[in-house]
């Protein structure tokens, strides 16, 4: 595939350990729409490294055509304090990222309160003793259902709410 922005190949690779393909050109990023929100979850790279990233980005206002199936990409504004616009296609659900756009999306979902509560539950289990752990993963197994059907059922963003407050339960 080629890089809608400046041809280059695209190349696979990884984004806060979420597969993705790369243009090491521009520095752009094609995301399956499905997989965005991974990567939101996720806090591998620094405040710092988001930043940097940031520093060196550029929106384009081109009209882009998907490096899957080349049909034209819809713009997509982005509220935030740094107003941007995705590209993505309707067709084959892949987002176009261009350079620190991605940095930019994970630093605005990290300040919504599902990012919130999610880095809690993060800093919550990595603190937990092996038999808390061991308590909690028994006491989310034993959830109706499982949580994959919970997490379709309710979303995920209650879900990971959910474990949190079971985590907080298992402390006390």
């Amino acid at each position: 595939m080629k890089c809608p922005v400046c041809a280059c190949s695209l190349v696979r690779s990884q984004y806060e350990g979420v597969n993705v393909f790369k243009c090491h050109q521009c520095v752009g990023y094609l995301v399956q729409s499905r997989r965005v929100e991974d990567i939101c979850r996720r806090d591998t790279n620094s405040p710092e490294e988001l930043q940097q990233e940031i520093s060196q980005s550029g929106d384009n206002n081109l009209q882009l055509r998907c490096p899957r199936c080349r049909r034209l990409m819809d713009k997509e504004d982005q509220p935030g304090t740094a107003t941007f616009a995705l590209d993505r296609c309707r067709s084959c659900e892949w987002v176009w990222f261009d350079s620190g756009e991605l940095a930019r999306f994970q630093i605005r979902y990290e300040a919504t309160a599902q990012g919130r509560d999610a880095a809690r539950f993060r800093k919550r289990s990595r603190q937990m003793t092996p038999e808390e752990q061991r308590v909690f993963e028994h006491n989310l197994a034993n959830l109706p259902d499982g949580d994959s059907s919970l997490a379709s059922a309710i979303g995920d963003g209650l879900v990971e709410s959910l474990r949190g407050f079971l985590s907080e339960l298992l402390r006390r």
